[in-house]
């Protein structure tokens, strides 16, 4: 059940793909959002928030691909 099969992907596959999905559904417009407020240090602090995401999303695939 946590494992893939032949038939069926596991627990592990489902979650890595979901938790990836949520993440990129959640960058897409909180970049947007970002890049309409004007320059201030609100806006840096978030754009770092969004860098950091972005590096999550990139190890989270990472481990999946392992």
């Amino acid at each position: 059940m946590l494992k893939n099969n032949t038939s069926r992907y596991g627990l592990i596959a489902k979650l890595f793909h979901w938790v990836t999905f949520i993440f990129l559904i959640v960058q897409i417009p909180f970049g947007v959002y970002i890049s309409n407020l004007e320059f201030s240090s609100t806006k840096i602090t978030l754009e770092n928030y969004h860098i950091l995401s972005g590096v999550i999303i990139f190890y989270i695939i990472l481990a999946r691909i392992i």
